[in-house]
């Protein structure tokens, strides 16, 4: 776990890592928003869940750092999930969050990056230092390098650091948007069958005289 670790101010990352992804998971949500307009995805409930879910994330990117604020935010993730688990797709994004959240419950509420992959795009930076502007720490090594975000998208300065819960999630926001509606529809038309049992009529049988 990181603890008392510094912050690491250098231009190249705190410009472009923390902006290209808010960029991405903007664009995303633009399109998903759009795509939303024709689709009419069923929405999901308990957002009050979601609410709180995200404040502790806002948290650690402004500075607060707590491992508490990870476990609040897994909590409630699993907790909305679980209530919407009958909306496809949904299940999914909150899996894709939960395997961030298990990374960063792992290290101090901090999302680990390995410093091998910083610097395979340039960026030579310790590890136990975090990266302005965001919620990583960089790690040397883990046992959630698995979950960590190392997933390389692009090159230089447009480069996006992914996780694969990062990937899950948007797979699961996807499948939302498209398919959602389509699977309410069927749960719409589809009735119960009912099976009748007729009353088995019995011949009258006439007594011989």
């Amino acid at each position: 776990m990181a603890s008392q670790a510094s912050i690491v101010s250098q231009p190249a990352l705190a410009s472009s890592s923390p902006m290209i992804l808010f960029i991405f998971y903007g664009t995303t949500a633009l399109l998903c928003g759009l795509a939303a307009l024709f689709r009419s995805p069923r929405l999901p409930r308990y957002w009050l869940l979601l609410t709180a879910a995200a404040v502790p994330q806002v948290a650690l990117i402004v500075g607060m750092e707590n491992i508490w604020l990870a476990v609040i935010s897994a909590v409630c993730i699993a907790i909305w999930g679980l209530l919407n688990r009958r909306i496809l797709g949904l299940p999914v994004v909150a899996a894709g969050i939960l395997m961030n959240m298990l990374a960063m419950v792992a290290h101090n509420g901090r999302m680990p990056i390995q410093n091998t992959v910083l610097a395979n795009l340039g960026h030579p930076v310790e590890p136990g230092l975090l990266l302005l502007g965001s919620k990583d720490v960089v790690v040397a090594n883990s046992s959630f390098l698995w979950l960590s975000d190392h997933i390389v998208i692009g090159t230089g300065k447009l480069a996006l650091i992914a996780s694969p819960g990062d990937i899950v999630l948007l797979l699961g926001l996807l499948c939302w948007v498209f398919f959602s509606q389509a699977s309410q529809r069927n749960n719409a038309h589809a009735k119960p069958v009912r099976h009748s049992n007729p009353k088995s009529s019995t011949p009258a049988v006439s007594p011989r005289g």
